[in-house]
């Protein structure tokens, strides 16, 4: 994970307020934070999420696409 040039770093919302903090380590310049089961999630996600998702309703998933498309194209540019 340490050498990826892009890391998804999961977390599950349900488990909110705590947040692993071995995984929390990861974060960089070259990962994005993600939060699943948001649609069960009983508090406000924290800031330092990039998206929340729900894989059971889809809630979330067209942001987190976006967010993985744009991230690669500042990496390769916009060549369509």
């Amino acid at each position: 994970a340490q050498a990826a040039d892009l890391r998804l770093i999961l977390f599950d919302a349900t488990a909110l307020p705590a947040i692993d903090p071995q995984a929390l380590a990861l974060h960089d310049d070259n990962s994005l934070i993600v939060f699943n089961k948001c649609d069960a999630c009983p508090v406000a996600l924290p800031a330092l999420a990039d998206c929340g998702i729900s894989v059971r309703t889809g809630q979330g998933l067209e942001i987190l696409l976006n967010l993985l498309i744009n991230n690669i194209k500042s990496r390769i540019g916009n060549a369509e």
